[in-house]
């Protein structure tokens, strides 16, 4: 699959939610307690889709734990490769080993920033999760395809989008 963490369905959440609330304003809109047609103003709207941002900013929040266990794990396979790496490395000699050695270097220096994401969004005030999280799971993408190109890896064994 091409997703990295399954946010495309928590990004449609808004406008679901304001779609839903504007085909089913509950007792804002429909019919008053006395059988007349009451009219939903747009005030009444505004006010409802924000309360629905705010519960689906809440909901993605609250997916914390989640993420964290995603992106531990992503960490941990993106640390097997570049492992893989070092010991491709190591094996190698003259000018090889040298462009090896370089390339891990910028390597892990990514690696210690991607961690460093990860702790940030996990930190995180519910207002600044969504682009701390998002900056990981973009973060994690690139890692993963510097250390496939820097290993010669094929195009298709990238594994920065599984989950």
């Amino acid at each position: 699959m091409s997703h990295a963490f399954p946010l495309s369905t928590l990004r449609r959440l808004p406008a679901a939610a304001a779609v839903a609330l504007l085909l089913f304003p509950g007792c804002s809109g429909g019919e008053s307690s006395d059988g007349e047609t009451a009219e939903v103003t747009a005030a009444e709207v505004k006010t409802q889709v924000k309360e629905a941002a705010r519960a689906v900013k809440s909901y993605t929040f609250n997916q914390k734990e989640e993420f964290e266990a995603w992106g531990r794990k992503r960490l941990a396979k993106l640390d097997l490769r570049l492992e893989k790496l070092r010991e491709e490395a190591a094996q190698a000699t003259g000018d090889a080993r040298k462009e090896l050695s370089q390339s891990l270097a910028a390597l892990e220096s990514q690696r210690k920033e991607l961690d460093a994401k990860l702790e940030a969004a996990l930190a995180s005030s519910s207002d600044a999760w969504d682009d701390l999280r998002s900056g990981f799971s973009q973060a994690q993408k690139e890692l993963g395809k510097a250390i496939r190109s820097a290993s010669g890896e094929p195009e298709g064994e990238d594994e920065s989008a599984d989950e």
